[in-house]
């Protein structure tokens, strides 16, 4: 396979989806073959069956478990070859190692489960059907009976490959270890541990009550551990919704300052001190509804409100007399949205992040387009980058004037050119960043603000996000009053 095309070599091995297949299918015959062998000399060692069953089961899984150095020697390799540092190459180990145990685990117990109840050659080509349910190629069984969404979300749960497989990732994230990926393990282990505990009840004479709980108690778990991963899978989302929004619900409200903290993870935290400029009639803010406010209140008060999916209202008769005021919010929340393009790409993280502009992470009024100063203390587990002004410390400060506000986290570089700041991912090997920029200019660019593309000369930006930027626009620049994001293109 042609490696040049990908930008890392994370990027590469997640492309080797029908590998895994065939690895899938290589691990259950073995553990077949294994199965389908006799216990003539454990018997005669007086060694009860079940206990020889679940020795051979454990035997194989250990020396099939040797396959997992594949990835691990390929990725010691290419970070040397790429130069990537030891917390990236740490992930992609851990990662890809995790993967695969997944998919020996699956196989293997499935396959021993097999083997021991049909001592027929045939039950090798169970290995077929087995490999459709746990991988990607489940898809296409799954959509003659669920909707789209539906599908999606049932597809990923079964399937021990890459989330999402079919969209296009952000090249900056680096390997997806997640929360989602946390409790695909776990599922993978209890799944493991049910398919071990009925192979052992096919081979008692006799169902044994502590067998019998012990698959009670995996199937239990399990179903909770199904559950949370539904809750937590990435929900689809609008572009009009959540970042293009024209509607001007303003009424002459304005905000001035922001101010805060934010702890940006799987679940973030987020203080947010808001000054704002008087207008007519009720207040309205949009925050994401994903986001659980534990505290409002208006000059140091509590106030009555109300909310209704992503805005906050606030009645007329709360707001005082004054010219300016200040709001505050204490909240937090779990952000995971895939686009239509099946690729998560808004979302907070252990490793990484992405809050686009517009994103209502922190309270927006729609249609207030004035400068606001902003000034945040942000902390994460990776580069921060930022349209504003970035200062690392304790943490991040995040300060400046805009009239927009986005927070990209993850392994970023920079460099300088022509007096531009451009962002870029930290680990890619294959595209030409600076003639991927000029080739955008010749381009119609996005005015974010009506969501319609527009032509002429694009101003000289202070900085330039060559990052992924997938969200509902190809090719074309998205052009703020300061800087522009891009999407360059494809990770591979």
């Amino acid at each position: 396979m042609n490696q040049t095309r990908f930008i890392n070599y994370g990027v590469f091995l997640d492309s080797l989806a029908y590998l895994e297949i065939a690895v899938f299918i290589l691990a259950f015959c073995l553990a077949v073959y294994f199965a389908h062998r006799g216990y003539a000399l454990e018997e005669a060692c007086f060694v009860s069956k079940p206990a020889c069953l679940l020795g051979r089961l454990s035997a194989v899984l250990i020396a099939s478990s040797f396959v997992c150095a594949v990835p691990l020697i390929y990725i010691a390799a290419a970070s040397v070859s790429e130069g990537t540092e030891l917390y990236f190459s740490c992930l992609a180990a851990a990662y890809f190692i995790l993967r695969w145990l997944s998919l020996l685990l699956v196989s293997q117990s499935l396959g021993f489960l097999a083997g021991s109840l049909l001592k027929k050659t045939f039950v090798y080509l169970l290995a077929a059907p087995f490999a459709i349910i746990f991988s990607h190629l489940n898809g296409s069984f799954l959509s003659m009976f669920l909707n789209a969404d539906r599908m999606t979300v049932v597809s990923n749960l079964l399937s021990l490959q890459k989330p999402l497989i079919f969209g296009v990732d952000i090249d900056y994230a680096g390997p997806r270890v997640d929360l989602l990926f946390a409790v695909k393990c776990v599922l993978v282990l209890l799944f493991a541990l049910f398919i071990a505990s009925a192979a052992v009840a096919a081979a008692q004479k006799k169902f044994a009550p502590k067998t019998a709980a012990a698959m009670c108690s995996c199937l239990a778990v399990m179903a909770l551990f199904c559950h949370i991963y539904i809750s937590i899978f990435p929900k689809g989302y609008s572009y009009g919704d959540k970042l293009y929004v024209t509607a001007d619900r303003s009424g002459g409200y304005r905000v001035a300052f922001y101010e805060g903290d934010i702890r940006l993870s799987e679940y973030g935290d987020y203080k947010c001190l808001v000054t704002v400029e008087k207008g007519r009639g009720d207040l309205m803010f949009r925050l994401d509804g994903v986001f659980e406010i534990e505290k409002l209140a208006l000059e140091g008060r509590d106030v009555q409100y109300s909310r209704s999916g992503d805005f906050i209202i606030i009645p007329e008769k709360e707001i005082p007399d004054r010219a300016s005021f200040s709001v505050e919010l204490l909240y937090g929340g779990r952000v995971s949205y895939r686009s239509d393009a099946d690729s998560l790409n808004i979302y907070t993280s252990w490793f990484s992040s992405a809050l686009p502009p517009n994103f209502a992470f922190i309270p927006l009024i729609d249609g207030d387009l004035s400068v606001k100063a902003y000034n945040f203390h942000v902390t994460c587990a990776n580069t921060l980058i930022s349209n504003l002004a970035v200062e690392s410390g304790d943490g991040y400060t995040v300060s400046g004037k805009s009239n927009t506000f986005c927070l990209f986290c993850g392994f970023l570089t920079q460099f300088e050119k022509e007096g531009v700041i451009f962002y870029r991912a930290k680990y890619n090997k294959s595209t030409d960043y600076w003639g991927e920029y000029q080739s955008a200019l010749t381009r119609r660019y996005l005015n974010p603000h009506t969501y319609e593309l527009a032509g002429g000369a694009i101003a000289k930006p202070q900085k330039v996000f060559m990052i992924y930027y997938l969200y509902g626009i190809v090719g074309n620049p998205v052009v703020f009053d300061d800087y522009i994001l891009l999407n360059y293109g494809f990770p591979g």
